[in-house]
């Protein structure tokens, strides 16, 4: 019983600090932030940009190739993607393993079936490690060629309506 008394108060503080961590994570403002939106009932396919303006209703995203905004209504967002950057690391790593574990495996059974060396279970090791140290090689080149940008997604983060018909085009705005 003794025991539980102490820990009830340590389990309480790091409970709490989970809290914390979580709604600050939560409380990141959006404005300034690369993300890729799908939004059926606004645009077709997925739209890519930094987000330029955002409050209780509307979300406002700058297309970076083309430099048209569109404005989205929160309830018309599916999916909201985050971008957390380009990497190559987790491509060379990835595809390095990849070809070291195919190559390793190529290489022990082409060094067991040739064993050009005294017994198989050596000619087998030997091959095996060339076939690693090939792919590894081979993979890490291939990775590095593929730089791609990594997402952090969120399933409908405004309370999606699958029912949200697009408002229809303003007829008093002026047009261009």
């Amino acid at each position: 019983m003794k025991t539980l008394r102490r820990l009830v108060p340590g389990l309480a503080a790091l409970v709490l600090l989970a809290y914390a961590r979580s709604a600050g994570a939560q409380e990141r403002p959006l404005v300034g932030t690369r993300v890729r939106i799908t939004a059926p009932a606004i645009v077709p396919a997925k739209f890519t940009g930094v987000v330029t303006q955002y409050d209780t209703a509307h979300l406002a995203v700058r297309d970076t190739v083309t430099g048209a905004e569109q404005s989205f209504p929160l309830h018309s967002i599916l999916f909201l993607e985050v971008s957390k950057g380009s990497s190559r690391g987790g491509n060379v790593g990835g595809r390095a393993g990849l070809m070291a574990f195919v190559l390793g495996g190529l290489g022990a059974i082409g060094g067991a079936l040739g064993h050009p060396i005294k017994n198989v279970g050596t000619s087998a090791a030997v091959g095996g490690a060339a076939g690693v140290v090939l792919g590894a090689g081979i993979g890490a080149a291939w990775g590095a060629q593929a730089p791609r940008e990594r997402w952090g997604w969120s399933v409908r983060p405004f309370g999606y309506d699958p029912h949200f018909v697009a408002p229809p085009a303003d007829s008093t705005a002026p047009r261009r």
